[in-house]
């Protein structure tokens, strides 16, 4: 089936669902819904259905609605009703129930049967449609074929319908005989039963159910409601007798566990506090020995002490969470333990326990760490200690060897020697720093051993410092036989250097006097002249002093006998070359000065004579322009004028070309500037441009100027003529006095005014803007200002267009009047005819109205009848200002002179008659409906007594029945057996107090018949229904017995339970402990140790095994409502906690051998590498007779000590850490010492 088919299906289905339950409430008025689609769309049925399901009259509403305004008035007053009963009507309108929305209708119709007939239904404060399946689930459970998970397809077979009525009347339903294979059997059985024997109307059909995919929700859910009325009142008795039944059976069996668990709780506290106590001491004996002795000690408190008293520490928490349950459920007051040893002081206790146990572990391993630091340090010290003791020894010897120095290099090679040692003194310090560090570690840890410790790191330290006074004293040996041999040197090196500077700065001044640039100008070359003589007489005294200097060293050289000199090349003949160059630059820089003199001079006076001739251009062409500017006349002959006077600019052009010529000369000889004249040959061309467009701007603004006074003159006239030709328009009013004509004129002056007028406006803005351009060019052009022709002056069109803008002005108010009162009419008369016609119309509704003869059949009716036609009188009265306002109306029209006033004043006339008739008859229609009033009340009292005591009787049969059909009879063996006297008593009593209440509702029945009353609006109860409830009574105690026999066995079912689980729980427990056994006796190897645990443990698949079959067993007793066991103190978490302590146990054990296994893998590589290192070690005695290759030797055996031999004896000290850690790990864990 489709989508929108089975949309379609379950509207069809809550469309008849919905309108069997709605007609089973309106069939207590005579009423009855057809078609759910339409019937609701006047309000009548459905205020009906609503004071019918809320017991209360909703006010008044019209009953007779004709206009569709009537109709969602009396349907807003229904959901006005229902929201103030708290029901939500999300997106639900009156008009939407007026339209027959059928959707929304059957939303609402839901929500109402929730609101009123399912929101009432609780169970274990769920809401209402999950408390109806739990409901049907526990009514439903003890059928295995039938499967509650929802309100659709559970029903889909009809067996739940069956197993619903079985378990409470099984004397209706021969269950047993039933098939899921035909659902249409069982679905017409469970319905007819219903219908029948329960007094619940069919609300569904059989293909409802059978022949769809999903049955509707809804339907479903409204037809089981019923059911749950008619059944589900025995949960509230259920509650009050489970918590009577908890007071009476199970206060002893609280009482013991109470007294046990003061009892297991002083015990455990006392274990908790002392064990507390013991782990903060603290008393190491400060070895290594000793704290490995009190790490195993503490391992074996958190493996074998601790986890049974955490067993019992769990199982005190589930006998405490036990009780606390047992009591609320009986409503007694919480158990108190006694003072520190409730749940959570004992939670306090142990969170103490476990931060003592923190700190101890860490002491323990601080203790540890601290030794095992202690015992590194040591031996790294003494390996210090050798070290630098050996170092010390070979330095002290070397500087206490003698030293002769025969020469300089001799005596440098030696203080170069010494600054090695100097280095590696330095580089000694850090190692002589580490030592004492180690020594103060050692010190400061508290070490036994610090004395001596401290005492070596002294002396060694003295050693090493006293190397400092013997270094000092060799230096300075060394440098006093270096002073001797450098006196020579120096008297060389300052020879050199002078030489140096001395041939840097000739050749320096050399460059510099080779500079001929004596200045640009003729001034600069003459004021250059003082200036190189004193350079020259400078330069000539400083050649000469320092040739001299260097004169003299150069003796002294000689005079000691230094003929070499390994420092420079230069001697006395190359000083004397440096200076005769120096001399003769001199010279030739003189004769150079004198040939650009003479240049300077001859440039100078061509720059003068260009200067002139350039003012004289500047000149002539001021007077060329002040000539042309003196011409005057009008514009076509002044243009002729000007070119002729101007001839093509021909004298500028001779007078550029003579300039022009004499720049070609001056740049011939190198003149770039001049600084007799500003102007240049490009900038006197961009003077003569100037002029040259001077004079074609004058020529055009003439010609401009001729065009614009043209165009003025004809665009100016042609303005005024449109003017005058408009200007008569505008005195025209003929107006047709009617609303068509009046918006015609106004269309008219519209376009004219935004089309035609708009144009010329802009037209005029810019003749004007035209006559001014025109002026302001003659005025840039030093002319004669503009004269426009007579009439056409800017001030002849201002005024022109002042006059048409007043008649326009004239001309649009008075159309604006006129349609302005047009439309005032037209807006009167339409109001005329609407008013009075739905004022004709209300006449005519209300004249039928009161003609029509009301049947009155009950007092209901009567309140009605007369509440409507108060209605009526309401708007009767409001309809008399109406007709009013619309004779004030009348008299606006005529004033305005309507030309259909006849018209009006006759329909206001006939309104007037109407409404004189129409008071006559409602004022009869009143007095009728007051004596139909005073009749019904007679009998509605007559109704109220019955009404009264038969909804008392089936309430005190529907109490009762609620406490009857409590099935809790106590939640032991003991108390369900002991409550059978107290069920007997309970019967007996009810039994007679029902036949008793049931013989005096037949008596007040008799009466009512007597009196003729036949039908009752206060009760839907009749003398059947009070032989059903007392039926209904006959039958809960029946069931109760029933139920208490049942509840005996499943008592009896539920003890052997909890002793057979409590069996299986024990058996565990020492499984786990016998395992745990096992595992710990293996011994060996790490790694087949590890393969062999691994292969016992099985990963805890044993364990798994048990504790899943217990959790199932624990599951099922679960569902069979066991909560407790009193056979056991043992519980599921326990047993959890039990074998999670046994895979914790068997991963610490893996861990540690795994550990130990990857240490001797590593120390058996690193000592076979240290190993075959040493058998590697050789160093040969290839030693080549000499001082130098013996202090080689003697360097490259220092380095290998220093560098690969110090490493490999850092290895060798870290092995043997490693191989200590070994056996503590394996002393700590019980292991077998390490032998390598």
């Amino acid at each position: 089936m489709s989508k929108a088919g089975l949309e379609k299906k379950w509207e069809q289905t809550q469309k008849k669902t919905f309108t069997k339950w709605c007609n089973l409430h309106l069939g207590k008025r005579g009423m009855k819904l057809e078609e759910i689609q339409e019937d609701f769309q006047d309000g009548i049925k459905l205020i009906n259905l609503l004071e019918v399901i809320g017991a209360e009259p909703l006010g008044k509403y019209n009953k007779k609605p004709k206009m569709k305004i009537h109709n969602i008035e009396n349907v807003n007053r229904a959901l006005k009703w229902l929201k103030g009963k708290k029901v939500p009507l999300v997106l639900i309108s009156a008009e939407d129930i007026v339209d027959g929305n059928l959707k929304l209708i059957l939303g609402m119709i839901w929500t109402i049967i929730l609101r009123f007939q399912i929101a009432d239904i609780s169970e274990e404060e769920l809401s209402a449609k999950e408390a109806l399946l739990l409901w049907c689930k526990k009514k439903t459970s003890p059928y295995d074929n039938v499967k509650m998970d929802n309100f659709t397809t559970s029903w889909a077979d009809g067996l739940a319908f069956c197993a619903l009525i079985h378990a409470h009347r099984p004397d209706l339903i021969p269950y047993d005989s039933l098939s899921a294979a035909d659902p249409a059997k069982n679905l017409q059985l469970a319905f007819d039963v219903a219908e029948k024997d329960l007094g619940i109307p069919p609300l569904l059909d059989i293909e409802d159910i059978v022949d769809v995919p999903k049955p509707d929700e809804r339907s479903v859910m409204t037809y089981v409601a019923m059911f749950y009325h008619v059944f589900a009142s025995s949960r509230k008795a259920e509650v009050a007798a489970r918590r009577i039944g908890r007071l009476v059976d199970i206060k002893k069996t609280n009482e013991q566990l109470m007294a046990q668990y003061n009892t297991r709780s002083a015990e455990h506290v006392a274990w908790v506090k002392d064990t507390t106590e013991k782990l903060g001491e603290r008393d190491f004996d400060n070895t290594l020995e000793g704290i490995k002795q009190k790490i195993a000690e503490f391992q074996e408190f958190k493996t074998s002490e601790r986890p049974p008293k955490e067993a019992d520490r769990v199982s005190l928490e589930s006998l405490m969470n036990s009780i606390a349950l047992k009591l609320k459920n009986a409503g007694s007051p919480p158990f108190v333990p006694a003072d520190g040893h409730t749940v959570g002081e004992i939670g306090s206790l142990w969170a103490a326990l476990n931060e003592a146990q923190k700190a101890r572990d860490k002491a323990l391993r601080d203790e540890l760490e601290r030794q095992n630091k202690l015992d590194l340090l040591k031996r790294r010290f003494q390996q210090a200690v050798r070290r630098n003791t050996d170092w010390i020894a070979l330095q002290r010897q070397y500087l206490e060897s003698d030293d002769n120095v025969d020469s300089i290099s001799e005596a440098q090679t030696k203080l170069m020697q010494l600054e090695n040692f100097e280095k590696e003194y330095a580089d000694s310090k850090p190692r002589i720093e580490s030592m004492n560090s180690l020594a103060r570690e050692i010190a400061d840890a508290g070490d036994k051993d610090k004395e001596a410790v401290q005492e070596k790191d002294a002396q060694v330290t003295a050693d090493w410092e006293a190397l400092r006074a013997l270094a000092d004293a060799k230096k300075a040996k060394l440098q006093a036989a270096l002073a001797g041999q450098d006196e020579r040197e120096a008297l060389r090196k300052r020879f050199a250097q002078e030489a140096k500077e001395y041939k840097r700065w000739e050749k320096d001044s050399e460059g510099g006097v080779r500079d001929t640039a004596f200045g640009s100008t003729l001034e600069a070359v003459e004021e250059c002249k003082a200036t190189l003589d004193a350079e020259d007489a400078e330069l000539t005294s400083q050649n000469g002093a320092k040739k001299a200097s260097l004169d003299a060293l150069w003796a002294e050289l000689q005079e000691k006998g230094a003929v070499e000199n390994r420092y420079t090349v230069l001697d006395q003949k190359d000083i004397q070359s440096l200076h005769d160059q120096l001399q003769e630059a001199l010279v030739k820089r003189q004769a150079a000065y004198g040939e650009e003199l003479e240049r300077q001079r001859a440039m100078e006076a061509k720059r003068k004579e260009f200067a002139d001739l350039a003012q004289a251009f500047v000149e002539h062409l001021a007077q060329r322009k002040s000539d042309i500017g003196a011409l005057e006349g009008e514009p076509e002959p002044l243009i002729d004028a000007i070119k002729g006077a101007y001839a093509d600019g021909a004298p500028e052009k001779e007078k550029l070309a003579a300039l022009s010529a004499l720049q070609d000369e001056m740049g011939r000889m190198g003149i770039t500037e001049n600084r007799h004249t500003k102007y240049t040959l490009p900038l006197l061309d961009q003077k003569n441009a100037a002029f040259a467009r001077w004079v074609a701007n004058r020529i055009a603004g003439l010609g401009v100027e001729a065009e614009g006074k043209s165009t003025y003159a004809g665009r100016a006239q042609a303005l005024v003529d449109w003017v005058d030709v408009t200007q008569p328009r505008m005195a025209d009013r003929a107006f047709d006095n009617t609303l068509e004509g009046a918006r015609d004129k106004s269309a008219q002056w519209n376009v004219y005014k935004n089309t035609e007028r708009a144009q010329k406006l802009i037209e005029k803005i810019n003749v004007l803007e035209l006559f001014e351009k025109t002026n302001a060019a003659l005025l840039t052009n030093s002319r004669p200002p503009f004269e426009a022709p007579a009439g056409l002056a800017p001030s002849d069109i201002e005024a022109k267009w002042s006059a048409l803008e007043a008649d326009e002005s004239a001309y649009e108010s008075a159309v604006a009047e006129e349609l302005a009162r047009q439309e005032k009419l037209a807006r009167l008369v339409k109001n005329f005819n609407s008013e009075s016609g739905e004022l004709e119309g209300f006449a005519a509704d209300k004249e039928a109205y009161v003609d029509t003869a009301e049947e009155v059949a009950d007092l209901n009716t009567a309140h009605l009848k007369l509440m409507h036609h108060d209605v009526f009188d309401e708007e009767f009265k409001a309809s008399e200002g109406r007709v009013a306002q619309l004779k004030q109306c009348q008299g606006e029209v005529r004033a305005l002179n309507y030309h259909a006033q006849d018209e009006v004043d006759a329909r206001v006339a006939a309104l007037d008659t109407k409404w004189a008739a129409l008071g006559e008859k409602a004022a009869a229609k009143r007095a009728a409906l007051q004596a139909d009033q005073e009749r019904e009340q007679k009998k509605e009292d007559l109704r109220l007594e019955f009404a009264d005591k038969a909804q008392e009787y089936t309430k005190w049969a529907r109490d009762t029945q609620d406490d009857v059909n409590d099935t809790n009879f106590g939640v032991t063996l003991e108390a369900v057996t002991a409550f059978e006297q107290e069920l007997d008593a309970s019967d007996a009593s009810i039994t007679a107090t029902s036949d008793a209440k049931k013989a005096e509702l037949d008596g007040v029945d008799a009466r009512l018949r007597e009196a003729g009353v036949a039908e009752n609006k206060y009760t839907a109860l009749t003398l059947g229904d009070v032989a059903e409830s007392h039926a209904g009574v006959q039958s809960s105690l029946a069931v109760r017995r029933d139920a208490y026999d049942a509840e005996l066995a499943r008592q009896q079912h539920l003890e052997a339970k909890r002793k057979e689980w409590a069996a299986g729980a024990q058996a565990f427990m020492e499984a786990v402990a016998q395992r745990q056994a096992d595992i710990d006796a293996l011994e060996g190897e790490p790694e087949p140790l590890i393969a062999r645990i691994k292969e016992v443990y099985a990963d805890g698949a044993p364990e798994t095994e048990q504790l899943e079959a217990l959790t199932a067993a624990q599951h099922d007793n679960a569902q069979l409502g066991i909560t407790e066991n009193r056979h056991t103190e043992l519980t599921m978490p326990l047993l959890s906690s039990r074998s999670q302590q046994l895979a914790k146990h068997v991963r610490n054990l893996v861990s540690m051998l795994s550990t130990e296994l990857e240490q001797k893998k590593e120390y058996a590589a690193r000592s076979a590498a240290l190993s075959d290192w040493m058998a590697g070690v050789a160093h040969a005695a290839d030693f080549d007779n000499t001082l130098e290759g013996a202090r080689a030797k003697r360097a490259e055996f220092q380095a290998w000590k220093t560098t690969e031999k110090a490493q490999r004896g850092l290895e060798k000290l870290n092995l043997g850490t490693l191989f200590d850690k070994i056996n503590a790990h394996a002393a700590e864990n019980g292991r077998p010492a390490f032998d390598d």
